[in-house]
């Protein structure tokens, strides 16, 4: 990793390069049922994949094996990050105007595994190629700021491109303002389709795309409280055989936090969720059936002393047509 940060440089920059050949046995996911809800993995029956980080899940990972009856798979991996940035003043010389308070920046991730090639030392950059390697990524974020004292807007547009999970393709943009400590937020997501392996998908074809608008605004008041209305509108179609089907879902609901560092933190969430008539992959869905849903949260963590917390999480589910379900989980921890 090199770095070419420096305060007063019109261009500031940094690189990062690494480089990796293993040969090993290839890695299987491995998998343990839980008891409906209290698992962090859902298996998705439509494309016949697991899914990770949900709420509701009924599957944990418990780690990775080995496949002994499969031959060694020889990798060579490579990596590369760069991200340049300006501060505008220095670049132009303005001290005065908003210019004199804003910075662009351009970083840049590409990630390649290719299994055929010993000899390769750059990432692929070409997309059109990601069909001939094991793995590959790449994605590009441009970002511009204007900061003063307390107050901060930025707008950040990203592109994504991977073969990871299948062929995923995104844009994204952002746009987020801070004034005296209160933020608000308006990001903009399009997702474009997102190819699913054949190996994964029960009939053997199958994608979906959609494109999600999240408004969110944060309040805060006193110091300690946070008040966040928010509202989520997905639109998008899934696609299988000879079928499509059109996909709608529209969220609206309200957060509310209160942090203090010395006692701890609550945060309560109530959402509603109505989903049009249809089967969908998971990643549509998110679980939620047809018809109109409800969902309340409750996350505490409650701090004894200086070093002992008791954290509870509470999550209840119910919907026109979705039965009531509720789950509670308790911890206990110790920080030094």
């Amino acid at each position: 990793t090199q770095s070419l940060w420096s305060n007063q440089s019109p261009i500031e920059g940094s690189l990062h390069y690494e480089v990796e050949s293993t040969q090993e046995n290839h890695l299987i996911p491995l998998y343990k049922s839980v008891p409906d809800g209290t698992g962090d993995v859902v298996y998705d029956s439509i494309v016949d994949n697991y899914i990770h980080n949900v709420d509701r899940g009924d599957f944990k990972l418990l780690g990775f094996g080995r496949d002994s009856n499969a031959s060694n798979l020889f990798l060579r991996k490579v990596k590369t990050n760069i991200h340049l940035r300006s501060v505008l003043s220095n670049l132009l010389g303005i001290k005065k105007g908003f210019l004199a308070y804003s910075r662009v920046g351009l970083q840049v991730d590409l990630s390649t595994a290719d299994s055929s090639d010993s000899h390769r030392w750059l990432p692929e950059y070409n997309e059109s190629n990601f069909n001939q390697l094991y793995d590959a990524s790449i994605e590009r974020t441009l970002y511009y700021v204007l900061e003063k004292d307390k107050n901060r807007f930025s707008i950040e547009s990203n592109q994504l491109h991977s073969k990871t999970n299948g062929f995923a393709s995104a844009n994204s943009s952002l746009i987020k303002y801070e004034l005296g400590g209160r933020y608000f937020v308006l990001p903009i997501v399009s997702i474009q389709p997102k190819y699913i392996n054949q190996s994964q998908h029960q009939d053997g074809s199958g994608f979906w795309k959609f494109d999600q608008w999240i408004p969110m605004i944060e309040y805060e008041f006193y110091s300690y409280f946070y008040l966040t209305p928010f509202l989520s509108i997905k639109k998008g179609e899934y696609s299988k055989s000879q079928e499509s089907l059109q996909f709608y879902s529209q969220a609206e609901g309200l957060k509310f936090r209160y942090q203090r560092s010395n006692l701890g933190l609550s945060s309560f969430e109530f959402k509603r969720v109505k989903l049009n008539t249809g089967e969908y992959p998971y990643e549509l869905s998110n679980g939620y059936a047809p018809g109109e849903n409800f969902e309340f949260k409750n996350y505490s963590s409650i701090r004894f002393g200086q070093w002992f917390y008791i954290d509870s999480d509470f999550l209840m589910v119910w919907g026109q047509n979705q039965k009531a379900w509720s789950r509670l989980m308790l911890s206990a921890r110790a920080v030094f």
